[in-house]
């Protein structure tokens, strides 16, 4: 879900102080609310693929819930004010972080109960109806985007933690079968929202804003001149894999004891690490690493001896290299196309029946996997940039062959 950095890197962007020969950018644009947006637009196109899971119950592994598994949504938040408290420059005086962080606390918390009584999804382990959307995604990722905005102009790292964080929140409740992508997609876009408008509500409650001025300093202009010249970048992203929701038959075994079996998919979950090295403005090569996420469902054609199969989540990874073509569109917009190729990785996994015992397994496998893109970004600070892309991968391979990939990503400039 790197896909929301872009709601706090295009909000800082339009309240930095810039010197006369840097980067301007106009302020409260049409782009920010369209970031603000994008991954509730996501979560709902991901939904659609998921009503045929939701129709059975218990159809996924129970696991428990403690406590300690909002630690890591709730460090970046615990993170900014150890930083004030240590007396590092914020954006915002404490008033101002008081305010809007209780009044954005406030909304993300009541939206997601809202929506969670409202819809009335049933979580895949079957354990109740408030699966949709998920509360720890929201709260993991309002406190991401409150670290990125108070602290994210000292270091592009700092709200690469933050948000690296609000991720592992993510996977994690996916891999508990507590959730499906559409619950943390729909989280995310909630928190970071929450985040957003909590900022703007306190503004205008107090009709002025307690910002404290960052200016641009001369070697921040300076990177982003060689920015220009030569985009070399270490790019963040994620975004939602979509593509047919049935698994090949020739790609799992199913015990005699069992009969035929049905292995079924949602739209999926994906993350990566990209660096792009430019020779020019326009050329450049990249090595890329990453993970996509599927929870699969079994689906037998009878009854077998200790009831239902358990689903399981399959995990795949991605290494690949590829080339690049990128277009300046003037000084704060580029536009590219990318070809790529490489290996895909994809463990066995087991389904087991409520007793225990094996019912199916999807083999293991090496796959060789090639695909292309394109992708539009605009420069929001002087140390990372942000942007949307869409990718087509191929397979060659029975299992998820044909995938589209919708997503988006940080780039941090080298």
């Amino acid at each position: 879900m790197i896909c929301v950095l872009l709601i706090s890197t295009w909000t800082y962007a339009q309240n930095i102080t810039h010197p006369k020969d840097s980067l301007s950018l106009s302020a409260a644009t049409s782009n920010e609310w369209a970031c603000v947006s994008f991954p509730l637009f996501q979560g709902l196109a991901a939904t659609a693929g998921t009503h045929h899971f939701r129709n059975r119950d218990a159809s996924f592994v129970h696991h428990d819930s403690p406590l300690w598994e909002y630690g890591p949504g709730i460090a970046p938040l615990a993170a900014t004010w150890m930083l004030k408290g240590l007396g590092v420059e914020s954006r915002s005086t404490t008033k101002r972080m008081v305010v809007a962080h209780l009044t954005g606390l406030g909304l993300q918390t009541g939206l997601s109960q809202l929506l969670k009584h409202t819809a009335g999804e049933r979580r895949p382990d079957g354990s109740d109806d408030q699966s949709f959307p998920s509360g720890h995604s929201s709260l993991a990722f309002f406190c991401a985007s409150v670290l990125d905005r108070e602290y994210g102009h000292h270091s592009p790292w700092i709200s690469v933690g933050g948000y690296s964080m609000a991720l592992l929140t993510q996977y994690r409740r996916i891999h508990q079968n507590r959730h499906y992508v559409n619950d943390v997609v729909t989280g995310a876009g909630i928190g970071l929202i929450s985040a957003h408008l909590g900022y703007l509500i306190t503004d205008r409650l107090f009709k002025v804003r307690g910002e404290n001025e960052i200016p641009m300093s001369g070697a921040d202009s300076l990177r982003l001149q060689k920015y220009e010249q030569r985009p070399t970048s270490l790019t963040l992203s994620s975004g939602v894999t979509y593509g047919s929701n049935r698994i090949a038959e020739s790609t799992y075994a199913v015990k005699n004891d069992v009969g035929r079996c049905q292995l079924r998919t949602t739209a999926g979950y994906t993350t990566s690490l990209t660096y792009d090295y430019f020779f020019d403005s326009h050329w450049a090569v990249e090595a890329m690493a990453g993970l996509s996420q599927y929870k699969i469902q079994a689906l037998p054609d009878k009854m077998v001896e200790n009831g239902d199969i358990y689903g399981n989540n399959l995990y795949q990874y991605h290494l690949s290299l590829g080339s690049r073509y990128s277009l300046l569109l003037g000084s704060q917009k580029r536009v590219g196309l990318r070809v790529f190729a490489g290996e895909r990785i994809s463990p066995s996994v087991d389904f087991k029946d409520k007793g225990g015992k094996c019912a199916a397994r999807l083999d293991g496998r090496n796959d060789f996997e090639y695909g292309c893109g394109m992708n539009y970004e605009m420069t929001c600070t002087s140390q990372h940039v942000s942007g949307l892309s869409v990718d087509y991968v191929h397979a060659c391979s029975p299992l998820l062959k044909h995938r589209w990939q919708i997503g988006a990503y940080w780039r941090i400039i080298m």
